[in-house]
């Protein structure tokens, strides 16, 4: 059985699908089938095992000309990255270098992503970079960088509370205001954030 466009059309592919050939695609493209639709001769068993149910078996045994090749080609293309994808790894490229010359940072491997974590030490604490083309602030559309602390552990939401009073003491030595997040989940964190557009090479220049 065909269909096209939904339409079913019941066709005895004995007559136009010979076994010995095994390649019915050469038929299908005399038909009027759909654009970028590819077809698969299918051989249906049913295997039993004892006096198990017995469960289908699905044996391809006719798939259309250069299919294994156009797999391969499609799946090599869908792995590369995007143009973002590339800026921001730039960016973190360039980012590990500048911090790491200039603080105590140790940041991961720069990756296509957007964002780039470092450890501080201490268990369930984590430090994020993270570049955005959505402002987290007035949640709309426009570039933002920020910095973030999150807490992960089961005492997060205490330890949120107590570095929170805490906030008189190291905010002033912080150049924007912090943002403070509890989430109804154990993760909470802290963050700073400013517009800045990252897809901006001579502003992120070093």
């Amino acid at each position: 059985m065909s269909t096209t466009l939904g339409l079913l059309q019941p066709v005895d592919l004995r007559h136009v699908w010979e076994d010995k050939a095994r390649d019915f695609t050469p038929w299908l493209a005399r038909e009027n089938t759909v654009e970028d639709l590819s077809f698969f001769g299918l051989e249906i068993e049913l295997w039993r095992i004892g006096e198990s149910p017995p469960v289908p078996k699905f044996n391809v045994i006719s798939k259309p000309n250069d299919w294994t090749r156009e797999v391969k080609t499609r799946s090599a293309t869908a792995g590369q990255p995007s143009e973002t994808k590339k800026l921001q790894y730039e960016f973190w490229t360039k980012f590990k270098e500048c911090a790491e010359s200039n603080s105590d940072l140790r940041v991961q491997k720069p990756g296509y992503q957007y964002w780039l974590t470092s450890t501080i030490g201490r268990a369930y604490f984590h430090v994020a970079a993270i570049i955005s083309s959505w402002s987290s602030v007035p949640q709309k559309n426009e570039p933002e960088i920020r910095v973030e602390l999150s807490l992960t552990s089961a005492e997060a939401k205490k330890q949120f509370a107590q570095l929170k009073e805490l906030e008189g003491a190291f905010a002033p030595k912080i150049a924007l205001p912090l943002i403070w997040h509890s989430s109804p989940d154990t993760k909470s964190k802290v963050y700073v954030a400013t517009t800045a557009n990252f897809m901006d090479k001579v502003a992120h220049a070093v």
